[in-house]
């Protein structure tokens, strides 16, 4: 396949990651979908020190765009591709209240420290309050998410856009055993992961003829992964199966055999993943028994 191809990317590092081999006209995430959905009036001296801030560039763009609101307008660019996940709708929103009429909303983003102080310390004297997205009812989460499909509207058919859909894992390997996360995470709870799939429902509905990344369920996180560990960083198996996944997306075929193939491709990755559990967890059995064995000699 030509890596010729363009794409625009709104999600998290996952969907980075999977499309990592093609150019990219834009790209972005650590952003509450909801977030960059509000309406407001743009503060022109909000993101005037935003440059200053020690981030990467990347952080640097995506603190910009969460404080104006135009981030529809960046990922207008025209690409061949928009491959999105909200995956980031799970972020805690700030809200901060200017008058008792007016309030704005950001991005909590403890993925990058530096923009939280900096935005409460702007806003050190308003009162604040920190929203989990879990608590909204789901008339309001669907009235967002069809905002966010209607805007994407202006620029993709259904045809170029890629749902990646992933969620949350309970569990990850080191390639020698098997552990669990432990369940407080913010990430990994019952209300996210129902959030997480009720966006995904909620835009397919709007662009029902959109290509789509299922999830393997026998997903595991990885020990060792570059950003560290945790519930959304994979096994190298699952990137591997997500750029396998856009390989057949890009191709062309009809929908019936694309969906044939990315089901099959889905059944191989689950097996994969079933064999690597049952792999490590046969060969811990055996060396439980064999150090049973030689406490009792």
């Amino acid at each position: 396949m030509s890596k010729n191809i363009n794409f625009s990317i709104f999600g998290d590092c996952v969907s980075h990651e999977i499309a990592a081999i093609y150019p990219h006209l834009s790209a972005m995430g650590l952003m509450n979908p909801i977030s960059i959905n509000h309406n407001c009036t743009y503060i022109k001296s909000l993101d005037k020190d935003i440059y200053n801030l020690k981030i990467s560039k990347y952080e640097q763009r995506i603190c910009k765009l969460d404080l104006n609101k135009n981030a529809f307008k960046y990922l207008s660019k025209e690409s061949d591709y928009l491959l999105i996940d909200l995956n980031d709708i799970r972020k805690d929103i700030l809200k901060i209240f200017i008058n008792n009429d007016a309030y704005l909303l950001f991005t909590v983003n403890r993925n990058i420290k530096d923009y939280d102080l900096y935005i409460n310390s702007f806003f050190e004297n308003f009162k604040k309050e920190i929203i989990s997205t879990t608590s909204y009812d789901l008339n309001f989460i669907q009235k967002n998410v069809f905002l966010i499909c209607d805007k994407l509207k202006n620029f993709y058919s259904d045809e170029q856009i890629i749902l990646h859909i992933h969620y949350p894992v309970s569990t990850y390997t080191d390639n020698l055993d098997i552990f669990d996360f432990d369940y407080s995470s913010d990430c990994f709870n019952e209300k996210t992961i129902r959030l997480m799939k009720l966006t995904n429902l909620f835009f397919i509905k709007k662009f029902p003829r959109c290509h789509v990344i299922k999830f393997p369920i026998q997903t595991l996180a990885y020990k060792y992964h570059h950003f560290g560990c945790f519930p959304l960083h994979y096994h190298p198996l699952y990137y591997r199966y997500g750029k396998d996944a856009l390989d057949i997306i890009l191709q062309g075929f009809n929908k019936e055999t694309e969906t044939n193939l990315l089901d099959g491709l889905l059944s191989e990755i689950n097996q994969e993943f079933y064999s690597l559990r049952t792999m490590i967890q046969s060969k811990n059995k055996i060396n439980l028994i064999n150090k049973k064995n030689r406490y009792h000699l």
